[in-house]
């Protein structure tokens, strides 16, 4: 069957090999048939002291195997941070050196060897 045509997740396949009159036990693969990612849905930001906040979103099921890039604009600055890669595929980083009364944005972006789902953003005052 043409696999353009199945929608992206995991697949098991199952497949025996023929040699002569011998037939080899069949054997199962599980298989993945990737798609570009979706949107990561939400992204929370919460204080964690005078001068850090937390900055967690969800995981986004689509299409494995994923990695997470990330970016923040800083009112105080008035500048985007370069695009960041979380550790390990996490779903969480640590904003520091924030200021009290300053606002930040973070972008998340969802990644994978097919390409980069839509931005998701999110704005925080830290007090």
């Amino acid at each position: 069957q043409d696999a353009s045509l199945l929608p992206a997740g995991a697949y098991t396949v199952t497949y025996a090999v023929a040699h002569g009159s011998a037939i080899l036990p069949p054997v199962s693969r599980t298989i993945y048939l990737a798609t570009v990612p979706n949107a990561v849905s939400s992204v929370a930001i919460t204080r964690a002291s005078r001068t850090t906040a937390k900055v967690g979103w969800p995981a986004v099921a689509n299409a494995a195997p994923l990695s997470y890039r990330y970016r923040i604009y800083r009112s105080t600055t008035k500048t985007w941070s370069a695009w960041r890669y979380t550790s390990g595929g996490g779903r969480s980083v640590t904003l520091r050196k924030l200021v009290a009364g300053r606002t930040y944005r973070v972008q998340i972006v969802a990644t994978n060897a097919l390409g980069a789902s839509e931005t998701t953003s999110a704005a925080y005052r830290h007090r």
